[in-house]
């Protein structure tokens, strides 16, 4: 595949690690929608809900 953009390797190293481990995942992505923002902008990010 060829684009302008570069390599993320941040990126790379995630996705691969998942691709690595689920050897049937065809796709991996994840989105940077306000609700989960918020939540990691928390200092102490996701609470559990239940113990």
């Amino acid at each position: 595949m060829w684009s302008w953009s570069p390599v993320n390797k941040s990126g790379v190293a995630i996705h691969g690690a998942v691709h690595t481990a689920r050897r049937d995942a065809a796709c991996v992505m994840h989105l940077h929608v306000d609700p989960v923002i918020a939540v990691s902008a928390q200092k102490q990010g996701l609470l559990p809900i239940c113990t």
